[in-house]
């Protein structure tokens, strides 16, 4: 939580200097997050290039209108919220989908690492199996809502601000994701994925 908190800390100071300008401060907040939001689009989408052009026209808008920007206490949250509504955006308008707003009707991936589930080394590969079923038996929205609170480690208010939701939506959304899960595996994987994702 420590280091948590610091990392918090100097992304902040970041970005108080990229937005006075500083080239390097601007810089390392590319590298500290890239990879992060690279991860969040691959949730939405398969397309590689679009994830990545929706990444550099975020970092690029980002150097443009630096001096219009607020102060961020949490960097790591306005970035993946405006890749979020960036690629949605994108995906709305390549499928056509109703110009009165962003929809239910995105994709969005989450999985369980094959790292996670090998607890003890006793997790072989039809367990992950059952478990990533589970996951995908979720609405996305439950699925997006597991990741960022349990994969990106974000609060229910940053969720629902991420989200465009209400703070108790994001907590129903939770509550029934955790729900679903119970109900898709056997009790004993039920308890364990639990375990992992809270811990």
């Amino acid at each position: 939580m420590h280091t948590q908190v610091s990392r918090q800390g100097e992304d902040t100071r970041l970005w108080q200097l990229f937005r006075e300008g500083d080239r390097t401060a601007f810089t390392s907040l590319y590298n500290a997050y890239v990879q992060a939001l690279y991860n969040y689009g691959r949730r939405f989408t398969t397309d590689t290039a679009l994830i990545e052009d929706c990444i550099q026209d975020l970092f690029i808008d980002l150097w443009r209108k630096k001096d219009q920007l607020a102060d961020a206490d949490t960097p790591r949250y306005y970035l993946l919220k405006s890749l979020r509504n960036r690629l949605l955006r994108r995906l709305n308008q390549r499928q056509r989908f109703a110009s009165s707003g962003l929809t239910d009707e995105y994709d969005f991936q989450v999985e369980v690492s094959y790292e996670l589930t090998l607890v003890n080394e006793q997790w072989a590969a039809d367990q992950q199996r059952l478990v990533n079923r589970a996951l995908q038996s979720l609405s996305k929205r439950q699925r997006e809502v597991i990741y960022l609170k349990f994969y990106e480690n974000f609060s229910y208010e940053d969720i629902a601000r991420i989200m465009s939701l209400e703070v108790a939506s994001a907590y129903n959304l939770v509550s029934k994701a955790l729900d679903s899960v119970r109900r898709h595996l056997p009790a004993a994987y039920a308890a364990l994925l639990l375990i992992l994702l809270i811990a």
